[in-house]
C-alpha cells in the first residue's frame, strides 16, 4: 500500500515484528538502546533510525550514531504537550542545518 510504518521509542518492538520502515527514538531512548545494543539490532534489521535533538549536545549524540535523519522541536511554542524546554526558533533551524551534513534531513517540528 505504500505506506512506511515508523515506530516511535518502541524499538525493540519494531525489530521483532518486522515489516516496519524505521524508529524514531528521543533522547533517553537512543541512550537505553545504545547501551544495550539495540543500535546494532535496528541496523541489522535494516530500519531507518530518526532521533530528536533539542541541544547542540544531543545534536552531536545524534549524529555519532549515524541516523537516517535529525529532528529539531519544537520551533515555537506548543501548549500540545510539556516538552521541558523553549521554543527553539528558526535561527536554530537554520544553525542545525549547517551542522548537519547534506544527505541527513531535518525534519522541524513546528509546535
Amino acid at each position: 500500500h505504500g505506506v512506511r510504518l515508523w515506530i516511535n521509542d518502541y524499538w525493540e518492538a519494531a525489530v521483532a515484528a518486522g515489516g516496519c520502515f524505521g524508529v524514531h527514538l528521543g533522547q533517553e531512548d537512543l541512550c537505553a538502546c545504545a547501551d544495550s545494543g539495540g543500535l546494532d539490532a535496528i541496523r541489522e534489521a535494516g530500519l531507518a533510525l530518526g532521533v530528536s535533538t533539542h541541544s547542540y549536545a544531543e545534536l552531536a549524540a545524534a549524529l555519532g550514531v549515524g541516523p537516517s535523519y535529525i529532528s529539531l522541536g519544537p520551533v515555537y511554542a506548543t501548549s500540545s504537550k510539556d516538552v521541558g524546554f523553549g521554543p527553539q526558533g528558526t535561527d536554530t533551524v537554520s544553525r542545525w542545518r549547517s551542522l548537519i551534513p547534506e544527505d541527513v534531513p531535518l525534519v522541524v517540528i513546528g509546535g
